[in-house]
């Protein structure tokens, strides 16, 4: 007997949880319900990534624009040295962190997004609340909260710059992109709130 490879059980996860997914896109009460649960992030990436390759038409891909400073630890190893020349963009843009942004969001309106840290707590901006794209901006996403108080609440998201809050590299990533992720499937962390 052959065993399913993990692609397949994959798909078969996606077909069983999102049901017709296309169908109900921008479907408050259908994402509201429907959600995946992994325990990494690297895992919530593979299910967002496989549920976009199906979803190719229409989406909007946003790129942001990273840039770095160093850190006073950076700072003492590398004086004299140019930035540039230690970290090329093409590197910056491949680091992934949990609380920022990826270089690169492909979104389409009717998507989840979810929030990645808080932003305006007064109108239910914080982090790991879920949202529906309504209106795809350059410089701002208009959403609609699905989870909290606050639902059904329509919202702007601007893109600002943001860095993560820990990391082990000798600088700082400046990261100027909208504080969201896809969010077909979320960390078992974000969905405690």
């Amino acid at each position: 007997m052959k065993l399913p490879t993990k692609d397949y059980n994959l798909r078969g996860l996606i077909r069983t949880i999102y049901p017709d997914h296309q169908r109900h896109s921008g479907d408050a009460m259908y994402l509201m319900q429907h959600n995946i649960l992994a325990p990494k992030n690297t895992n919530v990436d593979e299910v967002n990534n496989a549920i976009l390759e199906s979803l190719s038409e229409g989406l909007q891909t946003y790129l942001g624009t990273n840039s770095l400073a160093l850190t006073e630890e950076g700072a003492s190893v590398t004086s004299g040295v140019s930035m540039d020349s230690l970290y090329s963009v093409e590197f910056l843009n491949t680091l992934q962190f949990s609380d920022i942004a990826n270089h690169k969001l492909e979104l389409k309106v009717g998507m989840p997004i979810l929030l990645l840290r808080n932003h305006n707590q007064s109108i239910g901006l914080c982090n790991g609340t879920r949202l529906i794209v309504k209106i795809l901006g350059q410089c701002a996403i208009e959403a609609e909260i699905i989870t909290g108080n606050n639902v059904n609440k329509r919202v702007f998201i601007p893109r600002i710059i943001m860095s993560p809050s820990r990391t082990d590299w000798p600088f700082v990533l400046r990261c100027h992109q909208f504080l969201i992720q896809v969010a077909f499937a979320m960390t078992i962390n974000k969905s405690q709130g």
